[in-house]
């Protein structure tokens, strides 16, 4: 099976620097988590073996267990909502999905800048990075939400429990 990137994707993997290897374990956000062998990528597409009966649905997330993939905290999209409509509005908080490192919740309080002073911003660590830098973006984050549901792809179950 191969997954397409679309101009409607929020961030373009294609640009991404993956480790993923042929072989390594993915797994779908498609209403539910869904299991996949990653094969290889190719230049528009990544091809997958799929481990388990599903229907595909439109708008899945791919969730690459132990892969280290370097894109930015916000689509080009989450940043004109922001300040387009966030900042216009009068927002009070920002949640910032996936964030992997300190410098994703920098990134935020950097593009609200002095109008936004007063927003906090909550990481919310979804993948075993955010929680190896956890002490990090504890120190620069107003508050942290544990995904334990997409942390549980990465860590043995035992350590979920304490996540």
């Amino acid at each position: 099976m191969q997954l397409r990137a679309t101009a409607s994707s929020g961030h373009d993997w294609r640009t991404c620097n993956y480790t993923l290897r042929q072989g390594g374990r993915c797994g779908l956000r498609n209403r539910g988590c869904k299991s996949f062998l990653f094969t290889y990528f190719q230049q528009e597409c990544i091809k997958v073996k799929i481990k388990s009966d599903s229907t595909l649905q439109p708008e899945v997330s791919i969730i690459c267990p132990g892969a280290q993939i370097d894109l930015p905290p916000l689509t080009e999209k989450d940043e004109d909502d922001i300040l387009d409509f966030g900042l216009k509005k009068g927002i009070d908080m920002i949640s910032v999905s996936w964030t992997r490192k300190a410098s994703d919740i920098d990134y935020v309080r950097d593009l609200v800048g002095p109008r936004g002073a007063h927003i906090k911003i909550i990481a919310k660590i979804e993948c075993k990075q955010g929680m190896e830098n956890y002490h990090e973006i504890l120190k620069v984050a107003d508050g942290i939400i544990i995904a334990r549901q997409y942390i549980g792809l990465e860590l043995p179950s035992e350590k979920v429990f304490i996540a």
